[in-house]
């Protein structure tokens, strides 16, 4: 009789599940300037983007000023009023406060960012929204059963 030993030994990282879509931070940058900036894209993902959904928390912030504007006016910001709209947002706190050094650069670079590449942007918000829905549905059961 012969025995044999077999050891399993992972050669790479496991692949990601089918339909999962990386969202780096390049891309939820491009999703916030966007939101901030162009009202055709706001008007197109209007429901699907949620602040939470960021894994940035300035980029959230950003994209919750963004909403809120968004919701009460039905279009993004022009040039002329996101900077009002922003100090608006501060003063009523809807900024916390340990985010703030962070503010200005990051809005520096929103407002300087490219806003091409709209429709193909539009098309994978849709993936976006469902892939941190999920997430977060999957971190608030696991919260649930710590309790």
């Amino acid at each position: 009789m012969t025995v044999v030993a077999l050891s399993i030994v992972p050669t790479a990282a496991p692949a990601p599940a089918a339909g999962y879509v990386d969202f780096d931070s390049l891309f939820q940058s491009k999703i916030v300037a966007m939101l901030l900036r162009d009202t055709i894209f706001a008007q197109r993902t209007n429901g699907l983007i949620k602040a939470e959904y960021f894994h940035s928390e300035i980029d959230g912030a950003i994209a919750s000023i963004a909403l809120d504007f968004f919701k009460l006016y039905k279009k993004a910001p022009d040039h002329g009023t996101i900077m009002p709209v922003i100090k608006d947002a501060i003063a009523a706190k809807s900024v916390r406060k340990d985010l703030l050094p962070e503010l200005k650069p990051r809005l520096r670079a929103i407002l300087d960012s490219s806003l091409a590449d709209r429709d193909y942007v539009i098309t994978k918000v849709a993936d976006f929204a469902k892939q941190r829905a999920m997430e977060q549905a999957i971190m608030a059961s696991v919260r649930a059963l710590e309790k």
